[in-house]
């Protein structure tokens, strides 16, 4: 595992790309990053090797990561708490700008490629800082805030060759438009459309332990913003809709004649007597 010190990898200039390179990692892979406004920096990563590759990213406790993967997959974990999310192709997440560092693992047999937008919170313009308050406000280790903006795919023409005057410009300006879009879309979903999502996340998982943190990362919001939204739009709680989700599931299967035991395993109960208590109470 290689230490990676995002402070210590500076590009050479504004719009001038620089190749940096890991220990251990092939020169078959590329690590290329970019400065496009003072205080944010753009870094395209591609891994090619046939073996897993780990990293530790030590940041400043003002560094916000913009996390987009475009092909393979990353998994990101914390190193001072039991924290992890996996990144596949297409999905945006953001870091909060804590003092916590990150474990960076990459797959074997795959080609992984991803754009991480750093935004130094004490450099940045005051117009990025307050766009970046409501996500920095929630306490959220982790928010995943839907797909990869269209424009991410703009911004690798970064790395394509040094850039000056109206070019820089332009990129600069598809840059920001990207960091607006991805943080307007956090905490901005309708409370349908976030119900809808918590019970699409919920019913794959109705055998599993699910805590309020995983269903509210999952969603982008914070806990109090999805507990009031959920009781907005249907008067009910997360567990409230996995208990409702779960005796669904249970009513069906009794009806194809699967055991009440069996039922009470496949759906997340304690035992047949809590699952029956549970269908008694929904009835």
């Amino acid at each position: 595992m290689s230490v990676v010190l995002p402070e210590k990898c500076t590009p050479q200039g504004l719009g001038q790309p620089t190749k940096l390179s890991l220990p251990g990692v092939s020169t078959r892979s590329a690590l290329q990053i970019t400065t496009v406004a003072p205080g944010v920096t753009v870094t395209k990563s591609c891994f090619l090797e046939a073996q897993t590759r780990t990293d530790k990213i030590l940041r400043k406790n003002d560094t916000l990561l913009v996390v987009m993967c475009l092909d393979g997959e990353l998994c990101l974990s914390c190193l001072k708490e039991v924290s992890e999310v996996k990144i596949d192709p297409g999905s945006c997440w953001l870091l909060h700008p804590s003092e916590q560092g990150v474990e960076r693992s990459v797959p074997a047999g795959r080609k992984t490629s991803s754009i991480v937008v750093t935004i130094r919170l004490d450099e940045v313009s005051a117009t990025i800082h307050a766009a970046t308050e409501a996500f920095t406000n929630s306490g959220e280790t982790f928010s995943e805030v839907g797909s990869v903006p269209n424009a991410i795919f703009d911004l690798e023409k970064l790395f394509d060759k040094p850039l000056v005057g109206s070019e820089l410009l332009q990129i600069e300006g598809k840059c920001l438009a990207v960091i607006a879009d991805v943080f307007a879309s956090f905490g901005s979903v309708s409370s349908s459309d976030l119900h809808a999502r918590v019970v699409a996340f919920l019913a794959p998982r109705i055998d599993q332990r699910v805590t309020l943190d995983q269903v509210a990362r999952h969603v982008g919001v914070n806990r109090t913003q999805l507990n009031i939204a959920l009781r907005a739009h249907s008067g009910q709680s997360v567990f409230e809709i996995l208990r409702a989700i779960r005796v669904k599931k249970a009513r069906q299967l009794r009806k194809q004649g699967v055991p009440t035991q069996q039922v009470a395993d496949l759906t997340g109960f304690s035992s047949a007597s809590h699952l029956c208590r549970a269908m008694k109470d929904w009835s």
